[in-house]
């Protein structure tokens, strides 16, 4: 059995009967004017609260890249365990910075990662989207003459993933940013895939193209909160303006009747919706 949740921003929650597995965990959110302001550091009241009500053992991380919204928690959620963390150069780096070594699995594309029995991670070579005024925003590495805590300008997203997660029989896409490489994608099929809402438009064929591709029977539109917004008791946050996400599930639609959309949720298993 696999349980599949959303947690805001990119963040992706695999439970399986081995354990937990997270794409791009960012639970700490900080606002809008420290984010631009002043130096971000990972929330640790929120991040122990939450291992601290994981079900099982958390055994792997994967980040898709290393922008602030896709890295800041994960040096610290892994220090709280003895899980694999799958990532860039730039993710090392940053482990570095916070005073760990030799705790990540770089990867440079095309690595085939075993993360569990049945359990593996594939790291596609990727581009970051244009979704800053049609610009990649904060690109390069995480450079090691910083010091933590950093400002969010300092996260540099490194180089650009797209992880493909088999749990046994199951695939699943993560397209964390909207961007992908033809090419990377050749032979790559997915059961899920998950496709980030924000930037959607600047990437011609996008959603058309991509689904072809990878002939997904399920597409997830996610990372369409602002998650410098904090989540309400009720499991709410705000949106991100000007994304036209209702206009990205129409061209789905339009194109591929037979594919099913599932809109995640905050707080809400998606396991019903997606199996």
């Amino acid at each position: 059995m696999i349980k599949v949740r959303w947690t805001g921003a990119a963040g992706i929650e695999f439970i399986t009967e081995q354990g937990v597995i997270l794409i791009d965990p960012f639970f700490s959110r900080p606002g809008k004017f420290q984010s631009f302001f002043q130096k971000v550091e990972p929330k640790t009241d929120i991040l122990d609260k939450y291992i601290q009500n994981l079900p099982s053992k958390l055994m792997g991380i994967i980040a898709g890249h290393t922008h602030l919204d896709h890295a800041l928690d994960v040096p610290y959620l892994a220090q709280q365990s003895d899980c694999k963390v799958v990532g860039n150069k730039s993710l090392n780096s940053l482990f570095e910075l916070h005073g760990v070594r030799d705790r990540v699995t770089i990867c440079h594309g095309g690595e085939n990662i075993e993360l569990g029995q049945d359990i593996n991670v594939t790291m596609i070579p990727s581009v970051h989207g244009k979704v800053v005024m049609g610009k990649v925003p904060f690109p390069g590495e995480i450079d090691l003459s910083e010091s933590i805590p950093m400002k969010a300008k300092a996260y540099r997203h490194g180089a650009v993933f797209i992880p493909k997660v088999t749990i046994e029989d199951t695939s699943f896409l993560h397209i964390g940013t909207a961007g992908y490489i033809e090419s990377q994608l050749d032979g790559h099929t997915c059961d899920v895939l998950f496709l980030c809402v924000p930037g959607w438009k600047r990437k011609s064929g996008y959603t058309t193209r991509l689904i072809d591709m990878v002939k997904s029977e399920i597409v997830v539109p996610f990372h369409f909160d602002d998650f410098s917004g904090q989540i309400t008791k009720a499991g709410k946050a705000p949106l991100l303006p000007f994304q036209d996400m209702s206009g990205m599930v129409a061209e789905i639609k339009q194109h591929a009747p037979q594919v099913k959309i599932a809109l995640p949720q905050f707080n809400s298993g998606m396991e019903e919706d997606l199996f």
